[in-house]
């Protein structure tokens, strides 16, 4: 078994995932990017942010479904693909790799599934501004998924009570369906100026300069060669700022959720 303080365990697995992934996207010729702090600790470490766990890749609308139906034609027996389409209680509208021997648990988000140690999978679809119409689907997808670990206001009972009420209210209804409405929601924009990843509140706008993803180029991440944007200054800079390669201060230096991940027992023989 696994837990948060066993980081490394965790980079390990996810980097098997990773290698999986990419010699499918290089078999198939499809074209990838890594994404958000990934990409960040590609630039500034080599590798993982030290204090991190998280993979994340990123593909354009058309090559984000091309990967996901090629994965699940291939059948894996080890790696597979989650999503909204094929298991209607997945709580996220984006796609995950996972080692199906695993289990990743963070005592979160209630999905009723077994999400296992993964890669994400994000799409970045064109857009002219942010939609307000996203911000409230994405507010009704976690109600939907929500338990009532993690939302109570310690200052207001009141809220707290609305916030359950609305929890209750919206876990009458399938997530699959928000997923779903995010989805198309994001593929109805097209051959805009500015390109991102849609299906989320954001708390600020991150105007990315839609042909800045047009080419990558091959960078070392721990140890092996991997694909990012040939404009990856412009994209850090953009998203984290002009000072990205510095490293923050420790109380800055934030890890994900507490967790504990293991390999199942039928697997550990």
């Amino acid at each position: 078994m696994y837990n948060s303080t066993e980081l490394r365990k965790i980079q390990e697995k996810k980097l098997e995932i990773l290698i999986d992934i990419v010699k499918f996207c290089n078999e198939n010729k499809i074209k990838y990017w890594l994404d958000s702090g990934t990409l960040l600790g590609a630039v500034r470490h080599g590798g993982f942010i030290p204090w991190d766990d998280d993979i994340d890749i990123a593909l354009v609308r058309q090559e984000y479904d091309k990967l996901y139906k090629a994965i699940e034609k291939d059948n894996n027996k080890i790696y597979k693909v989650v999503s909204y389409k094929n298991n209607s209680n997945y709580p996220y509208p984006f796609y995950r790799v996972y080692d199906s021997r695993t289990v990743y648990e963070n005592g979160y988000i209630n999905s009723d599934i077994e999400l296992g140690i993964c890669v994400d999978v994000f799409p970045f679809d064109t857009y002219k501004d942010v939609s307000n119409e996203m911000r409230r689907l994405d507010t009704f997808r976690q109600l939907s998924v929500y338990t009532f670990y993690g939302i109570r206001d310690k200052n207001s009972m009141l809220s707290n009570v609305l916030r359950y009420l609305l929890v209750l209210i919206f876990r009458c209804t399938r997530v699959k369906s928000w997923n779903k409405k995010m989805n198309e929601l994001s593929k109805k924009e097209s051959k805009y100026e500015y390109i991102d990843y849609l299906m989320e509140k954001k708390n600020g706008v991150t105007k990315i300069d839609a042909n800045s993803l047009d080419n990558v180029i091959d960078t070392s991440f721990e140890g092996r060669q991997y694909k990012i944007p040939e404009k990856y200054d412009y994209i850090l800079s953009t998203i984290y700022g002009n000072d990205y390669m510095e490293i923050p201060p420790l109380e800055k230096r934030v890890q994900h959720d507490d967790f504990i991940a293991y390999i199942k027992r039928k697997d550990r023989l």
